[in-house]
């Protein structure tokens, strides 16, 4: 009899196939450290002699050479994530973009507080059955001087089986605003419906527009299994739900940065590890996404019985 042949693991494949570019991209990344350091020391070198000027010149570059040096690390990092990203996707069955441009513009208006510096990475695509999926991680931030985090976390979007009401969930506390300030979420053209406790000790709301007619009560299952995702990711909490007729898309607050691999220290040991964590974290898109379209399915078993019960 004919022995099966095992398939590789991803994760050997992923190292295999990409290790020389990984190793290339460090070496570029020690060189220009190096080139940082000696270009530092060589300015300090025609520092003045006496005076303020001095102190500057001696100051200014070994700081400003710290900040690149850093700089350089997070670039190797990047690079070597979107050397090996886009193999593990496809062993997965996902397409991937490491860093979306426009995606941010493409989400809800209010879904998710905007800021004025927005970061989006690892935009992961698949598909069940036809219906789509994606899967993102998302910041933002206020921007300026002293830019604070109004959000950061994943984001799930997903097609609907046909088209649904729209609305909007969110934790209350972010629709209030303070004096003349708005809260980071608008509902201010959307009529509140009902109020559900998240265990997160949060109180959300689901809101609905002017011209849409909603039942509350109905709806409520629909809430609750949507709180509920938050405690998929450990650390998470849901942040907002959204439905645009024909799509879901579901904010979890999580701060753990996920698909991390490589990176200016790192040893081929240490980069297979992070490829096989990072074949781990796979999972959970596809159960995101599941667990929306199950709660969705149901959501729209209770609209098209909603005549019936009448």
């Amino acid at each position: 009899m004919q022995d099966i042949e095992v398939p590789a693991d991803p994760a050997d494949t992923a190292l295999q196939a990409v290790m020389p570019a990984l190793r290339k991209t460090a070496m570029t990344g020690w060189i220009i450290i190096a080139v940082i350091g000696i270009a530092a020391i060589f300015v300090m070198t025609l520092a003045p002699t006496t005076g303020e000027k001095r102190v500057t010149w001696l100051v200014a570059p070994p700081i400003f050479g710290l900040f690149a040096m850093g700089y350089t690390a997070a670039w190797v990092r990047k690079r070597h994530e979107s050397e090996v990203m886009p193999i593990l996707s496809q062993a997965f069955g996902f397409s991937y973009t490491k860093s979306p441009v426009r995606y941010f513009d493409m989400l809800p208006v209010n879904f998710v507080p905007r800021g004025g510096r927005q970061t989006c990475d690892d935009l992961m695509s698949g598909s069940i059955g036809e219906r789509r999926y994606r899967f993102i991680e998302v910041k933002t931030e206020t921007g300026g001087k002293n830019s604070r985090t109004l959000f950061d976390g994943v984001v799930v979007e997903v097609s609907t089986r046909q088209p649904i009401p729209a609305f909007l969930i969110a934790p209350m506390a972010e629709t209030r605003g303070f004096l003349f300030f708005k809260g980071n979420v608008e509902v201010h053209d959307r009529i509140p419906l009902l109020t559900v406790p998240g265990s997160d000790g949060q109180d959300y709301g689901l809101w609905m527009e002017s011209s849409v007619q909603g039942d509350g009560p109905r709806l409520r299952p629909f809430v609750e299994q949507m709180l509920g995702l938050g405690t998929s990711l450990a650390d998470g909490s849901l942040y907002s739900v959204a439905s645009t007729t024909n799509t879901i898309f579901v904010s979890i607050r999580h701060k753990t940065e996920l698909f991390q691999i490589g990176g200016l220290l790192a040893t081929e040991a240490d980069i297979m590890q992070d490829i096989r964590r990072a074949s781990g974290q796979f999972a959970m898109p596809l159960r995101l996404a599941m667990d929306v379209m199950r709660a969705e399915d149901a959501l729209i078993q209770k609209i098209e019985a909603a005549p019936e019960s009448s």
